[in-house]
């Protein structure tokens, strides 16, 4: 393009100023039809979060227990080893032969 022939910043903005007055006018008389659909999509967000929330109370409340008394047999299992390995080493027999023995 020369610049005979280019438009002028002016007759470019004539043109799209009024593009821009339309699609907001369509904006303003839609988003009244909008509002109902955010607001569900908002309502059903919290209720999953809460129904996630829930779910994972519940659980915790379940795997707790069951986690605490494992700990608690694993330290229990530990200790008996200790003993009989402290108790061996005091004897210098095996706990098999002291079955045997008896």
């Amino acid at each position: 393009m020369n610049r005979s022939t280019a438009p002028a910043l002016t007759q470019i903005f004539d043109e799209i100023a009024p593009l821009g007055v339309g699609s907001g006018i369509i904006a303003m008389a839609v988003f009244p039809l909008a509002v109902p659909t955010l607001a569900r999509t908002a309502i059903i967000a919290i209720a999953a979060g809460l129904l996630v929330l829930v779910l994972c109370v519940r659980v915790a409340l379940v795997a707790a227990p069951i986690v605490l008394l494992r700990r608690r047999g694993r330290r229990g299992y530990r200790e008996v080893v200790d003993q009989l390995v402290a108790a061996d080493e005091n004897t210098g027999q095996t706990s098999l032969s002291k079955e045997k023995m008896q």
